[in-house]
């Protein structure tokens, strides 16, 4: 909508239930998009005031790309991010990271995994605690939309 001119700079966007609902995808995915595009500079967040569009760039078209990708292309993806994920966990987490991990890490495997949408939470919770550990926010939100894109194809399919 951005890159058609639907939404013009310095335009208020839909509200999340208007946009999960237009769009047809979930809270979380439109969440995680509106962060993505927040850091590309294409959005700004205004508390209490919603969403605004800033600039017309071209990460717009590559949004629209990555959102039109197959599921095959969203997991090699995420095997690349979670590589250095673990990497820089491993120099940048705290004690309180490693504390969150361990927790969901043993939430995870007391998680029944025959019940499919339980085990996929908790083991995104994991993957997503070992995500913030990098302390590096553009990696966190570039690895949640893939982490939910591949969750949502996966719960599609099941």
């Amino acid at each position: 909508n951005i890159k058609n001119d639907i939404w013009k700079v310095d335009e208020k966007i839909p509200t999340e239930p208007e946009l999960v609902q237009g769009l047809g995808v979930g809270r979380n995915t439109i969440r995680e998009a509106i962060k993505i595009l927040e850091y590309l500079g294409v959005l700004e967040v205004k508390q209490g005031l919603g969403t605004f569009v800033r600039t017309k760039n071209d990460f717009s078209i590559v949004i629209n790309s990555i959102h039109h990708s197959d599921l095959y292309e969203h997991v090699e993806v995420r095997c690349l991010l979670e590589i250095e994920i673990a990497k820089l966990a491993a120099r940048h987490s705290t004690p309180e990271d490693m504390r969150d991990v361990i927790a969901c890490l043993e939430h995870r495997a007391a998680t029944n995994q025959q019940d499919v949408a339980n085990f996929m939470l908790s083991d995104k919770k994991l993957h997503l605690a070992i995500a913030k550990a990098t302390h590096n926010k553009a990696l966190q939100a570039t690895y949640e939309y893939f982490l939910n894109s591949s969750y949502q194809y996966t719960l599609e399919l099941v």
